[in-house]
């Protein structure tokens, strides 16, 4: 919305890689939510979520359950990002804070934004 765009999308289909969205609808289901709530322009690079609730950050989550080729995978796709946005001049600025609340309010997500708010949470 507020970030350039960048013609990353078909080499991020090449390496599986291709949900690319301008939009915020699972700000605050990652890190970046701080971030973006400080005008910090974020990027969230998705990946394979069918065993993330079975074994991330618990007792299980071990080396021997990474998958090569999913590992191999992953920062392939965070390279080629990387490699875009260094190349581009000017990606994406800070953002003021009526930026970040309409980017919030397109995504549905003003409302738990003003929750957060509300009790301190920023």
């Amino acid at each position: 919305m507020f970030a350039k765009r960048l013609p990353i999308e078909p080499l991020l289909a090449g390496l599986g890689g291709d949900g690319v969205s301008p939009d915020a609808d699972h700000i605050f289901d990652t890190d970046n939510a701080p971030f973006l709530l400080q005008g910090i322009p974020t990027l969230v690079l998705w990946t394979d979520f069918s065993k993330y609730m079975n074994l991330h950050h618990k007792p299980g989550d071990t080396f021997d359950k990474v998958d090569k080729r999913t590992l191999t995978q992953g920062a392939a796709i965070v390279a080629a990002t990387v490699y875009a946005v260094a190349d581009e001049e000017n990606f994406a600025g800070r953002l003021t804070q009526e930026q970040t609340e309409e980017l919030l309010k397109k995504a549905n997500k003003y409302e738990e934004y003003k929750d957060i708010k509300e009790h301190g949470l920023l």
